[in-house]
Protein backbone atom coordinates (compact mmCIF):
# COMPACT_ATOMS: atom_id res chain seq x y z
CA UNK A 1 0.00 0.00 0.00
CA UNK A 2 1.34 3.33 -0.67
CA UNK A 3 0.31 4.44 2.84
CA UNK A 4 2.83 2.10 4.01
CA UNK A 5 5.37 3.46 1.39
CA UNK A 6 4.78 6.77 2.37
CA UNK A 7 5.48 5.79 6.31
CA UNK A 8 8.63 3.99 4.99
CA UNK A 9 9.51 7.21 3.05
CA UNK A 10 9.30 9.46 5.99
CA UNK A 11 10.84 7.05 8.16
CA UNK A 12 13.98 6.99 5.83
CA UNK A 13 14.02 11.11 5.01
CA UNK A 14 13.72 11.28 8.81
CA UNK A 15 17.32 8.90 9.36
CA UNK A 16 19.44 10.59 6.63
CA UNK A 17 18.38 13.86 8.12
CA UNK A 18 19.11 12.48 11.88
CA UNK A 19 22.51 11.03 10.70
CA UNK A 20 23.92 12.77 8.13
CA UNK A 21 22.54 16.76 9.01
CA UNK A 22 21.75 16.46 12.81
CA UNK A 23 24.16 14.68 14.16
CA UNK A 24 26.78 16.60 13.19
CA UNK A 25 25.62 20.05 14.34
CA UNK A 26 24.55 18.73 17.53
CA UNK A 27 27.90 16.44 18.11
CA UNK A 28 29.71 20.29 17.31
CA UNK A 29 27.35 21.81 20.35
CA UNK A 30 28.20 19.48 22.93
CA UNK A 31 31.66 19.90 22.48
CA UNK A 32 31.33 22.93 22.53
CA UNK A 33 29.25 22.82 25.67
CA UNK A 34 31.54 20.73 27.07
CA UNK A 35 33.78 23.54 27.14
CA UNK A 36 31.45 25.51 30.00
CA UNK A 37 32.44 22.56 32.41
CA UNK A 38 36.31 23.39 31.95
CA UNK A 39 38.00 24.24 35.50
CA UNK A 40 38.04 27.64 35.88
CA UNK A 41 34.78 28.27 33.77
CA UNK A 42 32.29 30.30 35.89
CA UNK A 43 29.56 28.30 37.04
CA UNK A 44 27.20 31.14 37.60
CA UNK A 45 27.59 31.34 33.56
CA UNK A 46 26.79 27.51 32.65
CA UNK A 47 23.75 27.55 32.01
CA UNK A 48 23.84 30.33 29.47
CA UNK A 49 26.78 28.86 27.94
CA UNK A 50 25.76 25.58 27.53
CA UNK A 51 22.23 27.56 25.62
CA UNK A 52 24.55 29.13 23.35
CA UNK A 53 26.93 26.10 22.45
CA UNK A 54 23.79 24.49 21.57
CA UNK A 55 22.12 27.01 20.05
CA UNK A 56 22.36 25.94 16.68
CA UNK A 57 21.40 22.25 17.06
CA UNK A 58 18.23 23.45 18.80
CA UNK A 59 17.45 25.71 15.77
CA UNK A 60 18.07 23.28 13.12
CA UNK A 61 15.90 21.26 15.27
CA UNK A 62 13.32 23.00 15.68
CA UNK A 63 13.18 24.14 11.56
CA UNK A 64 13.56 19.86 11.08
CA UNK A 65 10.24 19.63 13.05
CA UNK A 66 8.86 22.78 11.12
CA UNK A 67 9.39 20.72 7.65
CA UNK A 68 8.14 17.83 9.03
CA UNK A 69 5.09 19.25 10.13
CA UNK A 70 4.09 20.20 6.87
CA UNK A 71 4.26 17.43 5.58
CA UNK A 72 2.19 16.03 7.83
CA UNK A 73 -0.64 18.52 8.26
CA UNK A 74 -0.45 18.57 4.10
CA UNK A 75 -1.69 14.88 4.43
CA UNK A 76 -4.01 15.27 7.05
CA UNK A 77 -6.14 17.83 5.10
CA UNK A 78 -5.72 16.11 1.72
CA UNK A 79 -7.00 13.26 3.77
CA UNK A 80 -10.08 15.41 5.27
CA UNK A 81 -10.80 16.43 1.54
CA UNK A 82 -11.45 13.10 0.68
CA UNK A 83 -13.47 11.96 3.66
CA UNK A 84 -15.54 15.40 3.10
CA UNK A 85 -15.79 14.43 -0.84
CA UNK A 86 -16.80 10.89 -0.64
CA UNK A 87 -18.88 10.45 2.51
CA UNK A 88 -19.87 14.79 2.66
CA UNK A 89 -22.77 14.04 5.80
CA UNK A 90 -23.37 10.38 5.45
CA UNK A 91 -23.69 8.92 8.26
CA UNK A 92 -24.02 5.21 6.01
CA UNK A 93 -20.89 4.38 4.70
CA UNK A 94 -20.82 2.18 1.94
CA UNK A 95 -18.22 -0.86 0.81
CA UNK A 96 -18.11 1.57 -2.23
CA UNK A 97 -17.43 4.76 -0.94
CA UNK A 98 -15.06 3.06 1.79
CA UNK A 99 -13.13 1.70 -0.88
CA UNK A 100 -12.78 5.31 -2.90
CA UNK A 101 -11.78 6.47 0.12
CA UNK A 102 -8.87 3.75 0.76
CA UNK A 103 -7.86 4.66 -2.65
CA UNK A 104 -8.10 8.65 -2.52
CA UNK A 105 -6.14 8.76 0.99
CA UNK A 106 -3.52 6.53 -1.03
CA UNK A 107 -3.84 9.06 -3.77
CA UNK A 108 -2.28 11.51 -0.62
CA UNK A 109 0.06 9.42 1.03
CA UNK A 110 1.77 9.50 -2.83
CA UNK A 111 1.86 13.13 -2.65
CA UNK A 112 3.10 13.39 0.37
CA UNK A 113 6.32 10.89 -0.84
CA UNK A 114 6.90 12.49 -4.15
CA UNK A 115 7.21 15.95 -1.82
CA UNK A 116 9.89 14.40 0.32
CA UNK A 117 13.01 14.90 -2.19
CA UNK A 118 12.32 18.47 -2.08
CA UNK A 119 11.84 18.86 1.64
CA UNK A 120 14.90 16.60 1.97
CA UNK A 121 16.71 18.84 -0.22
CA UNK A 122 14.97 22.29 1.03
CA UNK A 123 16.58 20.74 4.88
CA UNK A 124 19.80 20.33 3.71
CA UNK A 125 19.98 23.25 1.36
CA UNK A 126 19.00 25.51 4.92
CA UNK A 127 21.21 23.78 7.29
CA UNK A 128 24.37 22.20 5.53
CA UNK A 129 27.42 24.37 7.17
Amino acid sequence: SSGINAEYGVNQATEKIEDEIMAPIQGYGYKNASACFQRGAPKSNRQACVERAMGPASQASSYVQQEMNMISERLNRCAQTCQDDIYGFSSNKTPEQQSQMEQCTSACASKCSAALPEMMSRIVNTLKP
